[in-house]
């Protein structure tokens, strides 16, 4: 997963990769471009929080999604993918907005509350794993519909394709508070993430 904010780890093993993230490490910047999909074009720079070079040759890394971005052509580099971007920055909200947008991320802190309510009962650890992989709950309420969908939407790339790079969410983040609490309203009450008690996220 690619999102704005959210926890990801990796283990890289072919040879291009292992020279592109030498040249992003080098470079000073620490930070690389990762595309939803295949066939997606739209992505996320990931900033380099963490890596560990192993002695069979493979490297894990750990990252942070930084910055959005929409593919308008892509290129290639000693065998990896480039691209030339454009950045999906937000536009700014007015004041009714704004105010709208706090009375949703409220509810949906509340409703996400109760979602995660099974996990922190359990005295297995299942809630600390799950903030291992994606991070925790963040405070800024426009950087919710991105955890979330990781959260919500384990292996589901249309989820968290129409939360981050949706025509009318890209741009916006009370359209895509506006999804969100859509979304949240279907779920079932009381009902665990599916991510929660998969334990085999951690390598991609």
């Amino acid at each position: 997963h690619t999102d704005i904010h959210t926890n990801n780890k990796y283990q890289q093993n072919k040879k291009r990769y292992r020279l592109m993230m030498r040249r992003c490490l080098d470079s000073g910047r620490h930070e690389f471009g990762m595309l939803l999909g295949p066939s997606v074009g739209f992505g996320t720079m990931l900033l380099i929080e963490e890596f560990t070079q192993l002695p069979d040759g493979r490297s894990r890394v750990s990252t942070i999604g930084q910055r959005r971005f929409k593919v308008l052509e892509m290129g290639n580099k000693d065998g990896y993918s480039t691209a030339k971007v454009e950045w999906l920055d937000d536009l700014p909200l007015s004041a009714s907005e704004r105010l709208r947008a706090a009375e949703l991320g409220l509810k949906i802190r509340q409703r996400l509350e109760v979602m995660l309510a099974p996990l922190r009962a359990r005295s297995d650890g299942t809630l600390g794993r799950l903030e291992e992989q994606i991070g925790p709950m963040p405070e800024d309420d426009s950087l919710l519909p991105f955890w979330a969908s990781v959260l919500l939407g384990q292996n589901n790339m249309q989820l968290q394709l129409g939360i981050a790079f949706g025509e009318a969410t890209r741009r916006s983040p009370l359209a895509r508070l506006e999804f969100l609490s859509s979304l949240l309203a279907t779920a079932t009450p009381g009902a665990a993430p599916r991510r929660a008690i998969n334990d085999d996220d951690d390598d991609e």
